[in-house]
């Protein structure tokens, strides 16, 4: 199953990380900075409820291997070839922000 879900995330162009915690043992299962950055560049579309700052380092290590990646960032940041979306409210609220639900 991990296998299969990192093959669509590495082959995607829009990826949405909604609600995630970036729970270590799951981003090594699912080799999420792999899938993220060795592969075609995306559109990474991820919530951060408030800025948590866990969750902003979670991320960072998650997505980019450093935890100070996202600090102060919300909107959109390009990092190499990728373009990170970070919304800082509810779901239903970042898919309006992000343009994928009115």
């Amino acid at each position: 199953r991990f296998e299969q879900a990192h093959e669509w995330i590495s082959q995607c162009s829009n990826l949405f990380i909604l609600g995630y915690g970036f729970d270590q043992t799951n981003n090594s299962l699912l080799r999420l900075r792999d899938a993220v950055w060795n592969h075609k560049p995306k559109n990474v579309y991820l919530t951060n409820f408030k800025l948590k700052d866990s969750i902003t380092k979670a991320a960072g290590m998650a997505l980019v291997g450093n935890e100070a990646a996202f600090q102060n960032k919300v909107g959109a940041c390009s990092l190499g070839l990728n373009k990170f979306h970070i919304a800082s409210c509810n779901v239903p609220d970042a898919l309006k922000e992000f343009g994928i639900r009115n």
